[in-house]
């Protein structure tokens, strides 16, 4: 649709498809998954979901390679984590994550979560796993805190 005379499309169009741009593209509202980094360390969250694993991920927090957040379990294992949905990375000076509904964990604190391991890729909303974090086969996925 072409505005008579003028040749340019009407602004109501120009500006509603703008919009619709913003929208498809993640701008505003994004749900899905990312990696966020702060310089000092860096981490995966998961897209919005209402989780569904009953998995027991329990262990203390650490920088493992590529400077990415991992968990190290009792056994010893170490698997790189993705937290829940609104997960940020605390400021200057303090390395760890400020989860929703739980607060804050520090490097070397100790936490439970439930949530399921999986191997990368880890599907659809999710972004693809840094190929110098990958500590093990399997990646935890924290769903919620117990």
């Amino acid at each position: 649709m072409r505005a008579s005379g003028g040749g340019r499309w009407p602004r109501w169009l120009v500006v509603t498809s703008l919009v619709g741009l913003g929208a498809a593209t993640g701008c505003g509202g994004d749900t899905g998954g990312q990696v966020i980094d702060s310089g000092e360390a860096r981490t995966i969250v998961a897209p919005a979901s209402d989780g569904g694993r009953d998995a027991q991920i329990a262990g203390q927090l650490i920088i493992a390679d590529g400077r990415c957040l991992a968990v190290r379990t009792d056994e010893g294992r170490v698997h790189l984590l993705v937290w829940p949905a609104g997960t940020r990375l605390l400021g200057t000076g303090q390395t760890g994550v400020s989860v929703p509904g739980r607060g804050d964990i520090r490097i070397g604190d100790s936490f439970e979560a439930g949530g399921g391991y999986q191997s990368p890729p880890l599907g659809t909303g999710f972004p693809d796993v840094p190929a110098e974090c990958v500590t093990s086969e399997e990646v935890a996925v924290i769903d919620r805190f117990e």
